[in-house]
């Protein structure tokens, strides 16, 4: 493949950034998706979903004061089925938080990259409101190292 040479005075439209970026990341994540054994595949479609809510028959539930919603986010099928496979309690419809604290959440790293391999672990970047309080924020942490400690017992 050739670079093209572009003329610095083409406007770019940022949707068209925008559609690519998000189809780039989609076929990192198909990529990722399919290296994976069944039980992690399900982790990865259920991790959005454990920032997105704050309920206790999940993992990621400390108590009610945890920040989460996702920005923009609505569970995937698939994040609702794996859901239900850790407890069937879990409704089949997700009603949205009260509040969206989470502005984004980003699998860096090697992951999706050339440099993966399946001994590679998921780097994860959650970005926030930047309102929130210490005391939230500490909230946060201790709600990704639960959901942390919960993947590390799937291997």
């Amino acid at each position: 493949m050739r670079p093209t040479q572009t003329d610095s005075t083409e406007a770019v439209d940022p949707r068209e950034t925008e559609a690519r970026l998000a189809r780039i990341s989609h076929t990192r994540l198909q990529r990722v998706l399919a290296g994976l054994s069944a039980r992690h595949r399900d982790f990865l479609h259920l991790l959005p979903l454990l920032f997105h809510t704050n309920a206790p028959n999940i993992p990621g539930y400390i108590d009610d004061d945890v920040p989460c919603g996702i920005i923009d986010y609505s569970p995937t099928p698939q994040a609702i089925r794996a859901a239900r496979e850790h407890n069937r309690a879990f409704p089949e419809r997700v009603e949205p938080p009260r509040s969206t604290q989470i502005y984004g959440l980003y699998l860096i790293g090697s992951v999706g990259s050339v440099g993966q391999s399946r001994g590679s672990d998921f780097d994860l970047w959650v970005c926030y409101d930047e309102g929130l309080d210490a005391a939230a924020v500490a909230a946060l942490i201790k709600k990704a190292e639960v959901i942390e400690a919960y993947a590390g017992d799937l291997s």
